[in-house]
């Protein structure tokens, strides 16, 4: 049988990632040929008026055309594309998936917070120690998913919560940047969501981050102006990392925070905030000093996830 390449399209609240795969059959493992990254904020309002508005419905297709055409040129077998909780929360949702599988011709699945939550664990902790259990956390721009387990007993604990980047953006932030007793509600508002569940959390050795937030500040930390997953990938990130970063984008405005930052921070430079507090005030709350970054998560877990249910076995992710 010839390799089956793969592309696997994660549709965020905040961004829509695009992964392309190659996986070999006979040496059962799958091969990253290519990311893309887009930041279109499909959930800006959404927590409002519950619509997904027009002009973000088109940049939608934009970027679902560009995509697929990108698909097409690397000879794709398969494109999958998940929606996450911009398309749990949006009441157009439907109207939309209708309109992309007219218009281009693919279609997206909307998956539950649980499902959400096991791909990303599946995605992200593939390539760490089997024995050990990990504490996944997945900060997106309308949910955070938390997941406990490892490779050889699975997934012990999940929780999709409703809170993210551009949750918090919405709820709180009216100016930019925000004062300080802004930046104080917004810490007690993640305290008072995670508190029931950091309780329920079964025991776990260490932290592995996902999404644009850790990635984000792994490029920050490092001084690179644009992404570069290979760099980033497996970068340990410190309380104290994520605290400094806090103190300078804290009193920046959105244009000096770009300034700064370069391409990394395009599209999240005012979510940037929300997100290092989300993970600050988690660390503090299962009382750990560090993460790991991890540039996979969700649609490396598509991707996977499918061929299992195709009955292959994958040896590594290369």
């Amino acid at each position: 049988m010839k390799n089956l390449r793969i592309a696997s399209i994660d549709i965020g609240s905040n961004s829509i990632l695009l992964l392309i795969t190659e996986f070999n059959s006979i040496t059962q493992e799958l091969e990253v040929i290519s990311n893309y990254y887009r930041t279109p904020r499909l959930s800006e309002g959404v927590i409002n008026t519950h619509k997904i508005n027009d002009q973000k419905i088109d940049v939608l297709l934009q970027i679902m055309t560009e995509f697929k055409e990108i698909s097409e040129r690397y000879n794709c077998d398969l494109i999958l594309t998940t929606g996450t909780y911009v398309f749990r929360m949006a009441d157009n949702a439907q109207d939309i998936i209708n309109l992309v599988k007219d218009k281009i011709g693919i279609k997206i699945e909307i998956i539950t917070g649980v499902q959400e939550a096991y791909l990303s664990f599946i995605g992200s902790a593939f390539s760490e120690d089997c024995q050990s259990s990990k504490l996944i956390i997945d900060i997106g721009g309308g949910s955070t998913e938390l997941i406990v387990g490892n490779d050889s007993e699975g997934i012990k604990y999940r929780k999709s919560n409703n809170i993210g980047v551009v949750t918090l953006y919405d709820k709180f932030i009216t100016s930019y940047p925000p004062s300080q007793s802004i930046i104080s509600e917004i810490k007690e508002e993640i305290i008072s969501v995670f508190n029931p569940i950091i309780k329920l959390l079964p025991k776990f050795d260490s932290i592995i981050a996902v999404a644009g937030t850790p990635t984000t500040l792994a490029c920050i930390k490092l001084n690179i102006k644009y992404f570069e997953e290979k760099l980033i990938d497996g970068i340990i990130l410190t309380k104290l990392d994520i605290q400094e970063i806090i103190s300078f984008i804290s009193l920046m405005n959105k244009e000096s925070i770009f300034e700064n930052y370069g391409e990394v921070v395009k599209g999240r430079e005012d979510l940037l905030l929300s997100g290092c507090l989300i993970l600050l005030v988690l660390l503090e709350m299962v009382n750990n000093n560090s993460i790991t970054v991890s540039t996979k998560g969700l649609r490396y877990g598509t991707v996977l996830n499918r061929l299992v249910e195709m009955g292959y076995k994958i040896s590594a992710i290369k």
